[in-house]
């Protein structure tokens, strides 16, 4: 999504940083890193999947898929930070990846709960519409 825009996308998201410390606004940001006037509707489209980069980093830390069982806080943190990477994606692309991971979800299962992890994804998604 970024190329046609920006010659070096994982330097731009690295620096998006800064836009997250508040040291510079995103479409400054952008304008940094492009060598063209990126229309406004596209410098959207790329905020919102550099904000969807992010979350999908921090889909991955570590104390979140370290315990042994997946109704752990950790677990349910990583995947709300998975559904909002997905809302995001969706929203710039309007591809939506949520039935994809509801359905890989659903073959992990949890040994205190009997939830599978399509449940507890589920249950996490509807705790952030409230």
């Amino acid at each position: 999504e970024c190329r046609r825009w920006i010659r070096q996308p994982w330097k731009l998201r690295d620096s998006y940083i800064n836009v997250i410390l508040n040291q510079t606004e995103g479409r400054r940001l952008l304008d940094q890193f492009s060598s063209k006037v990126i229309p406004s509707r596209d410098a959207a489209r790329l905020l919102l999947l550099l904000e969807a980069q992010r979350r999908r980093l921090a889909m991955y830390a570590s104390d979140g898929w370290f315990f042994d069982d997946l109704s752990r806080l950790e677990v349910r943190a990583n995947l709300s930070h998975a559904a909002l990477a997905i809302e995001l994606t969706s929203r710039a692309t309007g591809i939506d990846l949520m039935p994809d991971l509801r359905s890989d979800l659903a073959t992990a299962k949890s040994w205190l709960t009997d939830e599978t992890g399509r449940d507890v994804l589920d249950r996490v998604v509807r705790e952030r519409q409230i």
